[in-house]
């Protein structure tokens, strides 16, 4: 089982400050603890990392298995997927954020849930259902066709053009404060009664005056009282997280921090937890190189963008366009009559 979250309720918009933002910035993310940190669950709303899943979950032809909501699954490959399809201006809010990421797979989950159950109560054979779906798959066809007729030239956009549009766009292509902490964390299962509730509220207190008094050792306290093994075995050490990860009342008791020092006991979803701060990173520009790839293709899909307007006005320019207001006119008023 995946450990209950403890930390980072995950931001459910995506920042538009991150507009061009690659996915490639997972590749440079910031410099990782000495240790290797493991990856977060997905399914939780806390940045607590997993712990290891038996073989026989994540052998799959479809990869390794990221989230799961009861019998629903996602596999990585899936999630490979799932990025790909959002398009440089989805890939670039997304690049590099776990909360936006993470979100985006929630949405998944939901949406496959909500699939299972329409398909068994027949819902797909509603006849506005399959006019819906026959109006979508008519605008599938047309928009890959017109993309056959009018690709974006190979070269397009050209190394300056690039430069051009990030030197542009550089003051809103900023990466996120960062923060390198460590947690301890003391569980309440869901539905605990009074008495295990004080217990685990006597314990953090506990813990918190272990950490005041004179050398106190942050690592050795976390590995011997946090619930949170998979933290615990590192000091308590989650490594760095961006400040648009963290649930705003948790982010502004962290920005409050000095380096090394830890918080008063925070009562979280599932337990209490003390964050230690142990480093942070400024806000600063994306490097140039971190988005290229993702500017380049915004570039070439706005430029698919002005052939597609072009060509259609060209079409309805070339063949005569017969409307009849007067009934258009009349069929708008009554349906607006109809949605009143």
């Amino acid at each position: 089982m995946m450990e209950r979250s403890s930390l980072l309720a995950l931001k459910r918009a995506v920042l538009p400050v991150a507009l061009l933002l690659a996915t490639a910035a997972a590749a440079q993310s910031p410099s990782k603890p000495a240790h290797k940190a493991k990856a977060h669950p997905v399914e939780t709303a806390v940045a607590q990392p997993a712990e290891p899943q038996p073989a026989s979950t994540q052998a799959h032809d479809q990869g390794e298995v990221i989230a799961r909501m009861g019998d629903i699954e996602v596999h990585s490959d899936e999630i490979r997927a799932l990025i790909a399809g959002l398009g440089s201006r989805g890939q670039a809010a997304s690049g590099g954020d776990l909360g936006s990421v993470a979100q985006a797979v929630r949405g998944l989950l939901a949406d496959r849930y909500l699939l299972k159950e329409a398909l068994a109560k027949h819902w797909d054979q509603q006849p506005e259902v399959i006019a819906a779906m026959q109006r979508l798959r008519d605008n599938i066809v047309v928009q890959t066709y017109l993309q056959s007729l009018i690709p974006v030239p190979e070269d397009y956009p050209t190394e300056a053009d690039v430069q051009q549009a990030y030197d542009a766009n550089k003051s809103a292509l900023m990466a996120p404060r960062q923060y390198r902490i460590a947690q301890i964390f003391v569980a309440v299962p869901a539905g605990a009664d009074k008495g295990t509730e004080e217990k685990a509220h006597a314990k953090i207190l506990e813990v918190a005056r272990a950490l005041k008094q004179p050398n106190a050792d942050f690592a050795a306290i976390a590995r011997a009282d946090s619930d949170a093994k998979a933290t615990a075995e590192h000091g308590g050490e989650i490594g760095w997280v961006s400040e648009t990860q963290l649930r705003p009342d948790l982010q502004a008791q962290i920005a409050g921090l000095a380096k090394g020092a830890a918080s008063e006991p925070i009562q979280v979803d599932g337990g209490w937890q003390i964050i230690k701060l142990i480093d942070t990173k400024p806000a600063a520009p994306v490097p140039f190189a971190q988005v290229h790839d993702a500017l380049k293709q915004r570039l070439r899909e706005a430029r698919a963008e002005e052939l597609r307007r072009a060509y259609i006005d060209g079409l309805l320019k070339d063949n005569q366009v017969t409307i009849n207001e007067i009934a258009l006119s009349k069929l708008i008023g009554n349906s607006s009559q109809a949605a009143r």
